[in-house]
């Protein structure tokens, strides 16, 4: 297995899930990650379970935006619901050969354990992912956007977990890497 295996994970879409995947890889260089999108939708004109490894830098997708931002390396598996199970052959080989791995994915996180799964949180967002629901208790860390509070109601319950603030357009958090940099001299 990798060196580390970070999970990014989010309450639902355009929370800033890439965009703390790629502070992160900023941050940390000397970590050489692999960095890893699992996506339910169709991407390529594929329409089954596909693993594509990502060489442009400059395409704008998310996979590039991990190239751009450092990362040794940037994969994107599409899985629609129901059908990951189908790529974690090669997502788990992907990850044994790598130096140290962050996963944008909620639903990764049925297959496999991480060192660290932190979750991105928009308190102002009502709406919640089935999968962000299921594993919302097992965040080793919220990363929570700045805002007007809204169901943090919700994440009272929670409150044994750290929170760290992270915000447009950049969505990094020094102490936050500071948690990731702890975990893996821990580890």
């Amino acid at each position: 297995m990798a060196g580390f295996v970070i999970v990014i994970g989010g309450q639902g879409r355009n929370v800033g899930k890439t965009s703390v995947v790629c502070a992160l890889i900023r941050a940390m260089p000397e970590a050489r990650w692999t960095a890893i999108k699992i996506s339910g939708h169709e991407h390529r004109g594929a329409g089954a379970v596909t693993v594509y490894e990502e060489h442009e830098a400059r395409l704008g997708t998310d996979s590039s935006r991990y190239l751009v931002s450092g990362a040794s390396r940037s994969l994107l598996v599409c899985a629609p619901e129901g059908q990951l199970a189908e790529a974690m052959p090669r997502v788990r080989e992907e990850i044994a050969g790598a130096e140290n791995v962050v996963l944008e994915s909620n639903r990764v996180l049925e297959f496999l354990k991480p060192d660290l799964f932190a979750m991105v949180i928009d308190p102002k967002l009502e709406d919640f992912k089935p999968s962000a629901q299921r594993y919302l208790d097992h965040a080793d860390t919220l990363l929570l956007t700045v805002g007007l509070p809204g169901r943090l109601d919700m994440l009272r319950r929670l409150d044994r977990i750290p929170r760290f603030r992270i915000a447009p357009p950049t969505y990094s958090s020094p102490e936050f890497v500071e948690f990731v940099r702890s975990r893996m001299q821990a580890s």
